[in-house]
């Protein structure tokens, strides 16, 4: 299913606006039947002309970075109690 005109799938134009780059350009790939690269560019294309799409895009990849950011965050800090701990008891 392709957004009208444009070239690339609804699905695509969604993902887009949800930040996920990656999966707008699998989904272009997939829809249309065409290559990485071509659908790299398709959707760098279509961002550049559609400004709303784009400042969607960017606010939201902003703000899942973010939070991928945090959970690294909070994965090391466990990783790090769990090795103080494992070095505290085995010096008992």
């Amino acid at each position: 299913m392709e957004q009208a005109g444009l070239g690339i799938p609804q699905g695509a134009v969604e993902a887009l606006k949800a930040g996920h780059k990656v999966k707008a350009v699998k989904l272009t790939r997939e829809g249309l039947g065409i290559t990485l690269k071509d659908a790299l560019a398709g959707i760098d294309i279509y961002l550049s002309n559609n400004p709303e799409v784009r400042q969607a895009f960017v606010q939201n990849s902003v703000r899942s970075n973010s939070h991928t950011s945090k959970a690294f965050v909070i994965g090391a800090m466990l990783v790090l109690l769990g090795l103080i701990a494992m070095l505290f008891l085995t010096n008992r």
